[in-house]
C-alpha cells in the first residue's frame, strides 16, 4: 500500500521511495513490533494520500487504528498539524524536549500514565511501559542518545528543505510537523521500557520526510547522489542496530 501512495506522489520514480522504505529500521522493526503494526502504519500512508479527499482519508486514518491503536499518536499528529502550522516552532519544542527528556523524563512517568488512563489507552502494554522488571527479568531503561541522533537526521533535512532552501509544499509541510510531534512525545518517553516501540510511530514517517523533496524539486548538482547516501547510510544503520 505504500507504493500505491508513493505511485500518486512520485508517479515513474516511486521505486525509489520504496527503496528508502524498505531500507529503513522501521520497516525492518515489523517483525518486533509485530505484522499488524506494519500494517496499521501502511493504512496510514496510504490513507494521507487523499490529503485533499477527507472522506477518503478519514476512513483509512480509522481503519489504521482499527489494525492498531498505537496509530493514535501519529493520527493525532496529523490532525494538529491542521492547527500548528510552524514547523520552526515545532523543531524548537523538539530541541526543547531532549534535555527536558535527559533531566526530568523519569519524573514524567506518572503524568503520561495518567494521560494513557485518560484517553482510554490504558492497557497491559502501557502499564509495562515503565516497570523495572518484566517476566522476573530486568527491563532496560535508558536515554537513548543513538535513537536521539537517529531521529535528528530527519529534523535536521526537513529544516534544511524547508527553511534553508524554501521547500514550498503544503502536503510535505503537514508530513514533517506531523512527525516532529510524534517524534517529540516519543523522546518525552524515552526512559520507558522497549522506547523503541513508541519510537516506531514517527520512524515508519522518516523516510517519506527524507526523500519527498528531493523527488519533488531540485536543490543541487548531481542530486542522485543524495538519494543513494540515504539509502546507503539508512541500511547501514539499520545493520548496526540489528547486529550489533
Amino acid at each position: 500500500m505504500p507504493y500505491l501512495a508513493f505511485r500518486k506522489w512520485f508517479g515513474g520514480r516511486a521505486w525509489l521511495a520504496l527503496l528508502v522504505y524498505v531500507t529503513a529500521m522501521s520497516f525492518w522493526a515489523f517483525g518486533i513490533n509485530g505484522l499488524r503494526n506494519g500494517l496499521a502504519a501502511a493504512f496510514f500512508i496510504y490513507g494521507i494520500s487523499f490529503i485533499r479527499q477527507p472522506l477518503k482519508l478519514t476512513i483509512w486514518l480509522v481503519i489504521a487504528i482499527g489494525f492498531h491503536k498505537s496509530m493514535l499518536l501519529p493520527v493525532a499528529a496529523f490532525v494538529l498539524t491542521r492547527f500548528i502550522k510552524s514547523t520552526t516552532l515545532l523543531i524548537r519544542v523538539w530541541l526543547l524536549a531532549i534535555p527536558v527528556a535527559f533531566f526530568f523524563g523519569n519524573g514524567l512517568e506518572t503524568a503520561i500514565s495518567s494521560f494513557f488512563d485518560i484517553i482510554g489507552l490504558s492497557d497491559k502494554r502501557t502499564e509495562n511501559l515503565f516497570v523495572e522488571e518484566l517476566d522476573g527479568q530486568a527491563v532496560s531503561r535508558s536515554f537513548r542518545l543513538d535513537f536521539i541522533i537517529y531521529s535528528g537526521v530527519a529534523v535536521f533535512l526537513g529544516y534544511y528543505y524547508t527553511v534553508k532552501k524554501k521547500f514550498s509544499d503544503i502536503f510535505y509541510a503537514r508530513l514533517l510537523n506531523t512527525y516532529l510531534i510524534a517524534n517529540t512525545v516519543w523522546i518525552l518517553m524515552i526512559y520507558a521500557a522497549y522506547t523503541n516501540r513508541t519510537a516506531y510511530l514517527s520512524w515508519f514517517i522518516m523516510p517519506l520526510v527524507l526523500i519527498y523533496p528531493l523527488l519533488k524539486a531540485q536543490f543541487v548538482r548531481k542530486q542522485s547522489h543524495w538519494v543513494f547516501w540515504i539509502v546507503i547510510g539508512s541500511l547501514v544503520f539499520t545493520l548496526l542496530m540489528y547486529f550489533k
